[in-house]
């Protein structure tokens, strides 16, 4: 009986509805924060209101108006102007006040410089107005936006002639589609090998930076820790979101997206399920989803083919696994449904956990899926996550989530990647692993870009890194990691070569990498082949060990800001202790150059910081390679404190490397650092051909 109540509380679909009562509340505390100019709190609470009103209710459009208000006081123009246009369409909003949100929309493009549209809001908030003290004041905006265009751009306001909208880059663009794989550039082969399985090898040449794959998700799920800060279906940030008409957690960006939700969101919303489950397992469930509305618009996918795929290894005569009758791979459901699954290699804890999750989900669905929520499908889908997930990802700036006086104080800037969403790739999961990979991944939005990191020859294998990379960890660590998780053992050429940056050196000067030796006797050991001295492996991941405890001290007192020299103290004693172990490209080396750079960088102790970071680049170059985002990320770094050293000819070297490097993994006008390199770039090109003159670089 307890768990029959258990999975009928699962069923119920009321959870987060839409209550006209709470969105009063928060409207009244949103407006108490307003009153006091506590804008972001105010902020806050008027997006609550928009998510608890049920749709066109006066409520709604009272929080996109208030809402506006919050956003304008804080020179978010943009969006501010877009909860005026939400609440200036809503017929609940009332007449004789619209002329204050006709006036506030066009304070927001004035400000963005649209002139044109600031004066047609101008006009429409005077033919609105009603009280006669509001219309001066309304009018000297209008002048003064009038003022601000050229007489030519004045009659064409007066003619009426409406600007041709500007169109969106289409990434599609950025390859010749393959005829037999979908989503991939003409110049891969899908090949299959008894040994290697499914993989891509070049046709023809391909150039570094040139584009390979370009592919939506087949299925995605945002991160539900973001669940407040991005779109539900497109994850870009969105501070001006439109909410879901029934529940009161879902935000989306557009309308656009609303619609393009519903296929799956109208299933999960207001479902305690939902809101409870794992996300791999909700990923699960949106390809069934997708799998069964796209039935009911004429896909038919054929079952008994489809489950052959569970066979490991499985082709029809000469085809390649999830190919159709004409040899096509279409990254469809039956493309999915063919990639392994590694079900008889799973830990039979992870396996039992699977079926656990398939089971549950069948109960308390079953209502919802019709006869499409098969219990081994589900079962060999959440098998395949373990192998084929890729985490959709985004380049951000460590120093955001401090305050804002702190991250002014170091020109060091630290970047790292953050895990938006969690989707299934159809097509790139064909992507054979290797630890030195000749290809990179790049997201905007949902969409995955695969992009050569090197000149590729014809007949050349395309790889990809899923994790464990030659600059990261050793061979052993990557050779554990890659067995665990993806049921491989690596042959790639980094793995043969034992080759590795990271490890321990001799004790004695010796400067080469200590071999360990296989010992039958209790303990690691470690020789010397030059000296054959032999040294205790327990003693050195003791010191190791140690290192990072200085390190950490180090990282406490950056942190704080309010004693650096103690940080740097800490700093030199982990740097003392790993200088004595490690290798001297190891990347742990690297890690406290960059610390003791950033330190220096906030004393403005130009020297030292760039000798730090100049010392960091050789050890990033040697691990991550010559082209790598790493390398590039120093190289802008070391640029800014160049420039503020004035050591301009340095600074332009470094910014014209991190420009050429990181606009091969990202784009401009995605990427913070690299605009900031190209503004750099572009500033000291114009100081030297004043200064020096138009031939300085010969």
């Amino acid at each position: 009986n307890q768990d029959k109540l258990n999975v009928s509380k699962l069923r119920r679909r009321d959870i987060d509805s839409k209550s006209i009562k709470e969105a009063g509340e928060w409207k009244q505390k949103g407006n108490a924060q307003f009153s006091k100019k506590e804008l972001e709190g105010a902020f806050e609470s008027y997006s609550q209101v928009i998510l608890h009103s049920p749709p066109n209710c006066e409520e709604l459009a009272f929080g996109y108006a208030n809402r506006s208000a919050a956003l304008f006081h804080m020179n978010l123009f943009k969006e501010a102007a877009e909860d005026a246009s939400r609440a200036l369409d809503s017929s609940e909003y009332p007449k004789d006040k619209k002329f204050k949100i006709f006036t506030r929309r066009g304070q927001c493009r004035s400000a963005e410089n649209r002139w044109k549209d600031a004066i047609a809001d101008y006009q429409k908030a005077i033919e609105n107005c009603n009280d006669s003290k509001e219309i001066p004041n309304i009018q000297k905006h209008l002048e003064k936006a009038k003022s601000m265009l050229t007489s030519s751009q004045l009659d064409e306001l007066n003619s009426n002639v409406k600007e041709e909208p500007k169109r969106g880059k289409n990434l599609n663009s950025l390859l010749e589609q393959n005829k037999k794989v979908s989503n991939a550039s003409s110049k891969l082969k899908l090949c299959y090998d008894e040994n290697v399985g499914r993989h891509f090898v070049v046709g023809r040449d391909v150039e570094k930076g040139e584009a390979l794959i370009v592919e939506e998700p087949f299925a995605a799920v945002l991160n539900r820790d973001l669940e407040s800060k991005r779109c539900h279906h497109c994850f870009k940030s969105c501070i001006a979101f439109l909410p879901c008409n029934r529940c009161s957690y879902a935000r989306f960006c557009s309308r656009k997206c609303i619609e393009s939700s519903r296929w799956y969101h109208n299933l999960e919303c207001q479902s305690v399920f939902f809101r409870k489950a794992p996300t791999l397992l909700i990923l699960c469930l949106r390809i069934l989803s997708r799998r069964s509305a796209e039935s009911h618009f004429g896909n038919q996918y054929d079952d008994e083919d489809s489950d052959n795929g569970d066979v490991e290894g499985f082709r029809r005569g000469d085809s390649i696994p999830g190919t159709d009758e004409e040899g096509k791979w279409n990254a469809g459901f039956q493309s999915l449904n063919s990639l392994l699954s590694h079900i008889n290699e799973f830990p039979i804890l992870d396996l039992l956990d699977n079926v656990f999750c398939a089971v549950l989900s069948q109960r308390v669905l079953k209502d919802s899926f019709d006869d499409s929520l098969n219990l081994t499908q589900l079962i060999k889908h959440l098998c395949q996550m373990r192998t084929n997930v890729h985490a959709i990802t985004e380049i951000t700036d460590e120093s955001s989530t401090t305050k804002p006086e702190e991250s002014k104080r170091s020109n060091v800037t630290h970047y790292k990647q953050e895990r938006i969403a969690e989707a299934i790739y159809v097509t790139s999961s064909l992507l054979n692993h290797s630890c030195t990979p000749n290809t990179i991944l790049q997201f905007e939005g949902r969409q995955m870009i695969v992009k050569a990191t090197e000149d590729i020859l014809e007949g050349t294998e395309v790889s990809h890194c899923y994790g464990p990379h030659v600059g990261h960890m050793g061979v052993k660590q990557r050779q554990f990691m890659l067995k665990k998780q993806y049921f491989f053992d690596c042959n790639c050429p980094a793995c043969r070569s034992k080759d590795d940056a990271e490890g321990f050196i001799c004790p004695n000067g010796c400067g080469i990498k200590l071999k360990e030796l296989n010992a039958w006797t209790e303990g690691t050991r470690f020789q010397c082949d030059r000296c054959r001295c032999l040294v205790n492996g327990d003693k050195l991941v003791e010191d190791e060990e140690t290192s990072d405890v200085f390190y950490e001290r180090g990282r406490e007192f950056l942190e704080d800001q309010n004693n650096l020299e103690e940080a740097l103290l800490w700093y030199n004693k982990c740097l003392t202790k790993r200088e004595g172990i490690f290798t001297k490209h190891h990347p742990k080396l690297a890690k406290v150059h960059d610390s003791m750079g950033e330190i220096h960088s906030i004393q403005k102790d130009w020297k030292n910081a760039a000798n730090h970071v100049q010392k960091s680049i050789s050890i990033i170059s040697h691990t991550f390679g010559e082209e790598s985002p790493e390398l590039g990320h120093e190289h802008a770094k070391v640029a800014s404190i160049y420039y503020n050293n004035n050591d301009f000819v340095m600074s332009i070297e470094h910014a014209e490397k991190a420009r050429n490097i990181l606009s091969k993994h990202f784009s401009k006008d995605k990427h913070e650092t690299l605009a900031e390199m190209e503004e750099l770039r572009r500033h000291l090109l114009d100081f030297f051909e004043q200064t020096v003159g138009p031939y300085w670089s010969t």
